[in-house]
């Protein structure tokens, strides 16, 4: 038999792998300060993951566990592990990194950066220009970055931890107007679009948009539903022959929903209305015409009813079960019932367990998008 050190599975360890009795597994090294070190897990194939990281990063110079590593580092290392984020929080990360590169700040070693040099660091980037909420943004990044190595035991305070009183808040305060000023800017939008009557148009518009009882009301003290109509009803003074929304009824409740597609389906009457949107159930409602982009494609135009039509054949319903197979099925929906789970599909051709059913708007688009449909 092999004299190899094996695990409680029979699987030969690696040098520096061991294995204790309650079954944690640990790797020992030693790091770029000549100091033995230890990772620890009770999965071996997660701690081998780990110990793949340390080697690349000794590969390439840098010694996370040691401290050894510079700011930029820090900050890839802490983003690289963010997943799933806004696209605003992506753009704030790459605006900070972007100027953390550009400092000599950025090269300095994480573990040789005291609190001192932090708030030094603040300083000379307001003399620099950058602005308290400029600022106020970066340390948002900088600090869990630190925050996150001493956490892992990789330095020993986070020199971050501090209040941003050391520079002056520059940031000015934002009122809101008041009733008259708000009525004064309205009049103003009406001379710029050419109105003789603007306040007889402002009233109208406000009425457009069931808006008669807020007309007094401050704007922050709106609804978000309340405000969108606010905007629309800018949108509508001088009377336009063509209006454009982008995503009008995304983050409303159901009743504001239902009230905004009401005003849409009156707009659209006496003048043309092209809507942007993902939620179906706006197209339905109000479109008379229907394009789909898709990945920067013009995958259909037509109305509605055509594109339900061309899905017509190609959708249909099934209990799913554990195990069972889905044949390629593009899945819409899954909704658990007392006997499993009932589940919605599109596809090219219907294997012989799948119910036909009738498509409707939403089961038409992802028939198109998914491949299986072609306009």
């Amino acid at each position: 038999m092999s004299d190899k050190r094996r695990d409680n599975k029979g699987r030969i360890l690696r040098t520096g792998e061991s294995q204790r009795k309650n079954g944690m597994y640990e790797f020992r090294y030693t790091d770029a300060n000549k100091k033995r070190r230890s990772i620890y897990d009770m999965d071996l194939m997660k701690l081998r993951k780990k110990e793949d990281e340390i080697k690349l990063m000794r590969h390439e110079g840098i010694d996370y566990a040691g401290g050894e590593i510079t700011v930029v580092q820090l900050l890839e290392r802490y983003i690289s592990l963010k997943r799933g984020v806004r696209y605003n929080t992506t753009t704030g990360y790459r605006f900070v990194m972007g100027v953390v590169q550009k400092e000599a700040f950025g090269q300095r070693i994480i573990r040789d950066i005291k609190m001192s040099d932090a708030k030094l660091w603040f300083i000379k980037l307001f003399d620099d220009g950058y602005s308290y909420s400029t600022i106020a943004s970066i340390r948002g990044v900088v600090k869990p970055a630190f925050q996150m190595a001493y956490t892992e035991d990789i330095i020993r305070r986070n020199p971050f931890e501090f209040r941003l009183d050391i520079i002056p808040n520059n940031t000015q305060k934002r009122v809101a107007l008041s009733p008259k000023q708000q009525e004064q800017f309205l009049d103003y939008m009406g001379a710029l679009k050419g109105l003789r009557s603007g306040r007889e148009s402002i009233r109208a518009v406000i009425g457009a948009v069931h808006l008669e009882e807020k007309r007094r009301a401050r704007i922050r003290t709106l609804s978000g539903g309340q405000r969108q109509r606010v905007g629309i009803a800018q949108a509508l003074l001088g009377d336009p022959a063509f209006l454009i929304f982008d995503e009008p009824t995304v983050g409303l409740d159901p009743e504001e929903r239902i009230h905004f597609r009401n005003l849409f389906s009156r707009l659209a009457q006496d003048r043309l209305v092209l809507l942007s949107t993902h939620i179906i159930e706006d197209v339905q409602s109000v479109c008379s015409r229907l394009l789909v982009l898709h990945q920067g494609r013009l995958r259909f135009d037509g109305t509605p009813e055509e594109l339900i039509r061309a899905a017509e054949g190609h959708v249909g319903t099934f209990e799913a079960r554990a195990g069972g197979r889905e044949d390629g099925l593009h899945i819409t929906a899954r909704v658990n019932t007392a006997r499993g789970v009932a589940c919605r599909a599109v596809a090219e051709t219907l294997p012989p367990y799948v119910r036909p059913a009738e498509p409707t708007l939403e089961d038409a688009y992802l028939y198109l998008i998914s491949g299986e449909g072609e306009a």
